[in-house]
């Protein structure tokens, strides 16, 4: 069974008393840059040594 849509009105810019000029862009998008690529987790073996490394991690990321 396919749920109700709700129906959608369009308005236009004079539909709501607005002119071209009043709702112009404010923001310009200077450029784009890809993403750089993740670098691969860190495995800690000793788990005596993983509380250590954990607050190391942290105290780098500057959460604590």
């Amino acid at each position: 069974m396919q749920a109700k849509q709700k129906p959608t009105d369009t308005l236009a810019l004079s539909d709501l008393g607005l002119s071209t000029e009043e709702v112009k862009a404010t923001q310009e998008v200077m450029g784009v840059e890809p993403v750089p690529a993740k670098e691969g987790g860190e495995i800690v073996e000793d788990p005596g040594e993983a509380p250590s490394r954990v607050v190391e991690f942290l105290t780098k990321a500057k959460v604590i």
